[in-house]
């Protein structure tokens, strides 16, 4: 028979084991997405607010839509599109990444857009861009990690504009062919 005392550090090593058994299985949780592309699946879709859609129904890539379609419900508009959240800020703030699905790409490139979520509700548009894709880049400016975008420009090239937070909302630095221009 065993005495209480003995058990007390089997119930301590049991626990002690279970808390790297779950730190384990935390870590072994897929990365979050840092690639997006119009061919590429978002790996954990998001919902899209309201607040986003209102914003998205203003940009010209839905208001000339291939659809043809003037003034699509939500429900419609939401069926065009595919967002996913994003950790760009150094707070640990996610930003919505929304990126379109149909009716609003051509052949190589289409409308991405990236929302800061702001601290008295609803969001802010800090990037829009067409691209066949974009990467976020390790590198950071003012807190966000810059974005790589990238089209393809024809004869097998493809050209890459790299966008850096300036506080308020991201700018292109410039054009390179071929480099992604990311660290």
């Amino acid at each position: 028979m065993r005495s209480k005392t003995s058990r007390i550090p089997t119930v301590l090593l049991m626990f002690v084991l279970g808390t790297a058994s779950a730190q384990t299985s935390k870590k072994a949780t897929a990365p979050e997405q840092r690639v997006f592309g119009l061919e590429l699946p978002i790996a954990k879709p998001a919902p899209i607010p309201n607040t986003v859609l209102r914003v998205l129904r203003e940009d010209s890539a839905v208001k000339n839509n291939v659809c043809e379609q003037e003034n699509p419900s939500d429900e419609t508009l939401r069926s065009w599109l595919v967002a996913s959240e994003v950790h760009l800020a150094d707070s640990g703030e996610p930003t919505l990444l929304v990126q379109a699905k149909v009716c609003l790409s051509g052949a190589n490139e289409g409308p991405f857009w990236i929302f800061k979520h702001l601290s008295e509700g609803g969001y802010e548009l800090i990037l829009s861009v067409n691209a066949l894709g974009i990467k976020v880049c390790n590198a950071r400016t003012n807190g966000y990690h810059d974005i790589s975008a990238g089209a393809a420009v024809g004869g097998g090239k493809a050209t890459y504009v790299l966008y850096k937070f300036d506080g308020r909302s991201y700018k292109p630095t410039g054009t390179n062919d071929e480099t992604e221009e990311c660290k």
